[in-house]
């Protein structure tokens, strides 16, 4: 193979090289629904497939103006260890955190007081690597 051609091709296989490292991440639209009630606590889980950035959007708070807790953490058992908490949250609220590592992660709405006797249905949507 002629030197020119040979340095083509190792150009060519470097440059593919590089650009393997900057594939997108797949990004995962998880959507969870669920009652809420006075009191009480609802617990999602998914699994992030790498680090980066977590986007959770309250799609619909049934009921005008409900006003509820969220928070960000790890699986255990069928609840959610908080590390991140937000309040208050409203419909078309949008958290955005970032994930250091892949591995299970949960959202958690909870009623910070205002729901009295109220049940509220409530979809949310997750948007993950």
């Amino acid at each position: 193979m002629p030197r020119r051609a040979r340095a083509v091709l190792l150009g060519l296989t470097m440059s593919l090289a590089a650009c393997a490292d900057d594939q997108p991440t797949l990004t995962v639209v998880d959507t969870f629904t669920g009652q809420l009630s006075s009191g009480s606590v609802s617990a999602h889980s998914f699994f992030a497939s790498s680090d980066g950035d977590v986007v959770v959007g309250f799609d619909t708070l049934s009921g005008s103006g409900i006003t509820i807790g969220a928070y960000f953490g790890t699986p255990d058992g069928d609840g959610c260890v908080e590390q991140a908490s937000y309040a208050p949250v409203t419909e078309a609220s949008e958290l955005v955190l970032s994930i250091g590592e892949p591995g299970d992660y949960c959202v958690a709405l909870y009623d910070i007081g205002l729901l009295g006797t109220v049940t509220i249905d409530y979809e949310i949507t997750v948007v993950h690597p």
